[in-house]
């Protein structure tokens, strides 16, 4: 046989020897390991090796990694080679989470897996919801805004943080935060409109705050605030929720969440009533209704007189119970003309 070719042979599988020991030294290791960095409202961990690492079908097995959270949670094989871990709830903000390969780790072949660790953080607390909700364009020159978050926020961070701006108005205005029995004046006010900022919180079947109640609402993650200044009215707001707000544990907000509104008009009474046509008076055996821009205290409304041409005062029709109103009516009959 030639020799050339009996050498290019030798030095083929000299190749395919080398080629299979470097293969061999390979360690096993994590492929894909999710979720990393920061993500909002994790529920579950999932990791796949690169090789099988235990028999598959055997839920008992223990987990792969040593972890560190301060969320309870429970791990299992899905199958020889995919691992999840799933949490009780879904996280709030201000969580760090690390899962590192165990110690002496061996795949189900006996390879030594590769030293790792992985980790993720639920970032800074997020405004979840609000009231008044994002958008409302019929604000108080004095809004209180009660604000939903997905966890407790350092106050002196939102001070630092958080800000409004008015359109047309270039300097920043500090956001006021109420605390104590200001707080809790306020929340106490606004119970009834409770489910509007917590229904949002109660994701995935999760009742969290929508159970709360009276005095327990104090304890929620709210912020009761307002902005440092009479707001004009007419002008569109913006309620800046900034960088560096802290949860208590120290993990700050990375980006700006902006709410928007708008301040209601000056105030109004419009008055209406049912006419026969456009230039006709009003139908004197049908209301006649006054309707204001903004609401009423009940008490001063009721101070409100209809007075007709002869004398005769019609006092306008409203519910005792009623705190305040939008509009008022006065029934007839009334005198002609």
């Amino acid at each position: 046989m030639d020799k050339h070719v009996i050498g290019m042979g030798a030095a083929l599988a000299a190749v395919a020897l080398c080629a299979l020991h470097v293969t061999a030294q390979v360690p096993v290791k994590v492929e894909a390991f999710g979720p990393r960095g920061e993500v909002k409202s994790v529920r579950q961990v999932t990791a796949r090796f690169s090789e099988p690492m235990v028999a598959f079908g055997d839920p008992r097995l223990p987990s792969p990694f040593d972890i560190r959270c301060a969320a309870k949670g429970s791990g299992h094989w899905v199958d020889a080679r995919n691992w999840v871990y799933d949490f009780e709830a879904d996280l709030p903000a201000g969580l760090k989470c690390s899962f590192t390969v165990k110690a002496g780790l061996k795949s189900a072949a006996g390879s030594a897996l590769a030293p790792e660790s992985f980790g993720f953080s639920t970032g800074g607390p997020a405004v979840r919801a609000s009231w008044p909700g994002d958008g409302d364009e019929s604000i108080d020159e004095l809004q209180h805004f009660v604000l939903a978050l997905d966890a407790a926020a350092d106050p002196t961070s939102i001070r630092e943080h958080a800000s409004c701006s008015v359109a047309g108005i270039g300097e920043r205005i500090p956001l006021e935060v109420l605390e104590g029995s200001a707080r809790d004046a306020i929340l106490v006010e606004q119970q009834n409109r409770a489910h509007e900022v917590f229904e949002v919180l109660g994701k995935r079947g999760q009742t969290g705050l929508l159970t709360v109640k009276d005095s327990r609402l104090k304890d929620a993650p709210l912020v009761v605030a307002r902005c440092a200044r009479r707001l004009p009215p007419g002008a569109k707001l913006s309620l800046n929720w900034g960088a560096g707000i802290r949860t208590a544990s120290g993990i700050a907000t990375r980006a700006n969440q902006t709410l928007a509104f708008k301040v209601r008009s000056d105030f109004e009474v419009r008055q209406s009533c049912t006419r026969v046509g456009p230039k006709a008076g009003c139908v004197p055996v049908l209301p006649i209704m006054l309707g204001f821009s903004a609401p009423v205290e009940r008490a001063l409304a009721q101070k409100i007189e209809l007075r007709a041409r002869d004398g005769k005062v019609f006092a306008p029709a409203i519910d005792e119970k009623t705190k305040s109103v939008e509009s008022i009516e006065f029934k007839g009959p009334f005198p002609a003309s």
